[in-house]
Formats: structure tokens, C-alpha cells, sequence
């Protein structure tokens, strides 16, 4: 039965691989020219570095396996991860119970409570009681003024902006429960896998082709016929229609909407309640070290990006021929001025305050590298437990697989790689 998933990311290539293995004869769509998704790399110094920041958690057990089952296990490496939180101008240390009591930030007390109400959300077994609330309001009830204004609000402004009084609860306490815990007061450690994460979108592509699967790279889907409430075809902007009996559809759901006008009303109406907000990031390479740890959260707001990551930090130079990466990056609502802005203009803009904040070095880089990608972040509101989409449509045939159905998690890897596998088992199911 011929099926197509669109969307060439880890997610659809994990339903790609998984519809082929059943027998499925898929053909996988995406305007991109290569496969990999937001884990895709490009070159520097001759090694391939992610156009937008990656690592893995030890927690992420089906990345790990698909990267083992893939031939890439030996290149999956925990690496010490330092921490730092800018805020007053200064940046500090943080991460760990002994830097969080350093952090002058905070009144003593103040630090004290914060630690206590990490750990609290770490050891919390389940969502449930925060599902209905805003993690603005729970906070509220909880924190202090100081602890609110100095850590949260920056926390959560890193993430949405604006837009962090509409995220749940049940977000914030997936953040920690994914990753506090099997530190015992050290660094944390995260999974990166040497070489890049292209490998990991190439070799799933490779496994696709494999099985059979068509990669049609450098293609846009248009739309998705429907006839007596059955996918029948799929049309692409290049003026083709393939007539398939299923879809995997990936990207973002308010998308979905437009591109299926038949879809049950009740499941439209999730699909375009759904808000994103866009990346942007710069990818700078430098000739020397500019940052202290591997991860900075930006909490002062005088800065353009709201986070640093100096991914060498982590990983090392010697693939990138001695060459020191930082991303500087931020998520941005659909009209920021920063999505028109030039890349020169973006470029000047995070270089002065990198300079300013951290090292002169950000004003000689050796290149820099902007990056925009759409719908990388959904804004999950309370309630999003029931109210998000199924991977069920609705319409027979047609299963979605996107990053907001990740629900209470934070959109990754190893999340989406587990959605496309569902996607993939429903078709089958309802195939039988």
C-alpha cells in the first residue's frame, strides 16, 4: 500500500523506517535537500555541527536504541556539561546544589527555596496536579518576588517570550523531571553524538532507502486529497499528485488545517488553537574559548538572545579544526522584527552583546552562520493533555506526528523518534 510521510525529520524518517519494515511502500517529502529535520548539520572546519542546538539526556532511552540499532552506539558519548545563568550582568555559575547556594542573585533563603522547589518537581512522579494550571500562576502562589523576578520569568522568557503566562504547568515540571536527578550534586551530563547529528538523519534516510522508501528531498506537500473521508492522494507544489492511501503528516499542525479543510471539526479546532513561535539562532565560530560552560541561560532582558551555548565546551574543537562554536539564540513570535531583520543586521546585533556580556572575542569571529526555522517551539497551554490532537485524525489514513503532541515533554530527538514510531503503528493498525 503506497503511504507518504511528510517531513524528513527524525520523526518522520523513524515513521518512515517503521511503515517500510510493515511493508508499506512510503515516499518521504520534504522541501529540504537533505534529511535530518532541526538535528541537520552543515560543515565547519571539516566536521558537521547542527544548524540549531542538540544533545540528548541519559533519560532519552529510544534515541539511544535507534542509535545503537543504526551502527552509531560507539559515537554516542555523556560528556560533562557545565552550567551558567547570566543575570545582573554578570554570570554565574549554576546547575549544581553547591552553585545554586553561590548564586548572589537571590537572597540566601530565596536560593534555599528555589532548591528545594527543583528537587520538589524532580521527585514529583506524574503531572496530573499541574495539568490545569499556567506555571505563571503556580509560581505566583509559591515563589518569591525575588525568586520570580531573577529566575522563572527569565526561565520561562527564555522559552516563550511573551507568551510564557499561557504555557502549563505540567511543561515546566517535565523540564526537570526529564533531567534533575542522576547528577548527585555534579555537573550535568549530556549525550552527543560525535560527528553530529546528521549522521543519525543520514543513516534513518539510509535505512529507509533500504527498505524501499523513496526520498523526495527539495519537494512542498500542497495538500492532501480526501475522497468519502479517505486519504487518496497527495499533491506537491512541483504540480504532482501521488496517490497514496495514508500520510504521515509532521509539520506543524496549524498547517495541517489549511492543507485538510475535511478534517473532524473538533480536531481542526485543536489543530489551529495551537500557537508557535520561530528560531532564531547564530552560529558563531571563533578563534579561542568565549564562555566558561557549555550552556548560559540569558535571565537579563538587554540582551538579543536569550540563551549561549558553546557547544565546544562540551564536545571539544579538534573535528572542527581547533575552531570554538557558540550559538546565541532566541524563539521569536511569527511578527518579530528580528524574522525580517538581514542576516547582517542579526549578526551585528548578537556580536555586540555577546562582546559586551561575555568576551571581546565576539567582535573578530572567524564566520558566523544565521539560521531561521518556523514552528520550532509550541506554546502548550494548560489542559493541552486532553484538548492536543490524537495521532488519529480522524480521517482514515491520515496520522500526525508533530513536535506540540509532544505533551508534557519538550519537543527533541527522542521524543519525536517515539511520535513517528506511533504514527506509524496507528496506520498499521487501522489498516488491519
Amino acid at each position: 500500500m503506497p503511504v507518504a510521510v511528510v517531513g524528513a525529520g527524525v520523526g518522520g524518517l523513524a515513521a518512515a523506517v517503521r511503515l517500510s519494515e510493515a511493508g508499506y511502500h512510503v515516499t518521504v517529502i520534504d522541501p529540504s535537500g537533505e534529511a535530518g529535520g532541526l538535528a541537520g548539520g552543515f560543515s565547519v572546519g571539516g566536521g558537521s555541527v547542527e544548524r540549531f542546538y542538540h544533545h540528548l539526556f541519559r533519560s532519552d532511552a529510544t534515541a539511544a536504541r535507534w542509535i545503537t540499532d543504526l551502527g552509531l552506539g560507539d559515537r554516542l558519548e555523556f560528556l560533562p556539561a557545565d552550567m551558567g545563568f547570566y543575570s545582573g550582568g554578570r554570570l554565574h555559575r549554576f546547575g549544581t546544589p553547591l552553585s545554586l547556594m553561590r548564586f548572589s542573585p537571590l537572597p540566601v533563603l530565596d536560593r534555599i527555596r528555589l532548591g528545594l522547589r527543583i528537587r520538589s518537581l524532580a521527585n514529583t512522579p506524574d503531572p496530573e496536579e499541574f495539568e490545569d494550571l499556567t506555571a505563571v500562576s503556580w509560581l505566583e502562589r509559591r515563589a518569591s518576588a525575588a525568586e520570580l523576578e531573577v529566575f522563572w520569568e527569565p526561565l520561562l522568557s527564555a522559552k516563550f517570550g511573551d507568551d510564557r503566562d499561557k504555557v502549563s504547568m505540567a511543561w515546566l515540571w517535565a523540564r526537570f523531571r526529564a533531567r534533575v536527578g542522576d547528577s548527585a550534586g555534579r555537573s550535568e551530563r549530556l549525550g552527543y553524538l560525535r560527528g553530529g547529528f546528521q549522521q543519525l538523519g543520514d543513516a534513518m534516510a539510509s535505512r529507509a532507502s533500504g527498505l524501499g522508501a523513496e526520498l523526495a528531498l527539495g519537494v512542498r506537500v500542497s495538500g492532501i486529497t480526501i475522497r468519502d473521508g479517505s486519504v487518496a492522494a497527495i499533491r506537491t507544489e512541483d504540480g504532482r499528485e501521488r496517490e497514496v492511501a495514508g500520510v504521515v503528516w509532521t509539520p506543524a499542525l496549524t498547517a495541517l488545517a489549511r492543507a485538510v479543510p475535511e478534517l473532524p471539526a473538533s480536531y481542526r479546532a485543536s489543530c489551529e488553537r495551537v500557537m508557535y513561535h520561530h528560531a532564531v539562532v547564530m552560529v558563531v565560530e571563533l578563534e579561542q574559548p568565549a564562555l566558561p560552560y557549555y550552556w548560559v541561560t540569558v535571565g537579563d532582558d538587554d540582551l538579543p538572545f536569550t540563551v549561549a551555548v558553546e557547544h565546544t565546551r562540551m564536545v571539544g574543537t579538534s573535528a572542527y579544526s581547533g575552531r570554538t562554536i557558540v550559538y546565541l539564540g532566541r524563539y521569536v513570535k511569527p511578527d518579530d522584527a528580528l524574522l525580517k531583520a538581514s542576516e547582517t543586521e542579526i549578526s551585528e546585533l548578537f556580536l555586540e552583546a555577546a562582546a559586551r556580556a561575555f568576551s571581546s572575542s565576539f567582535l573578530s569571529p572567524a564566520a558566523v552562520h544565521v539560521f531561521r526555522a518556523p514552528n520550532a517551539q509550541p506554546i502548550v497551554p494548560p489542559g493541552w493533555a486532553e484538548a492536543r490532537p490524537a495521532v488519529r485524525s480522524g480521517v482514515r489514513g491520515l496520522m500526525v506526528a508533530n513536535m506540540a503532541q509532544i505533551y508534557p515533554w519538550d519537543r527533541g530527538i527522542n521524543y519525536s523518534i517515539e511520535l513517528g514510531e506511533s504514527a506509524a503503528a496507528a496506520m498499521a493498525e487501522e489498516a488491519q
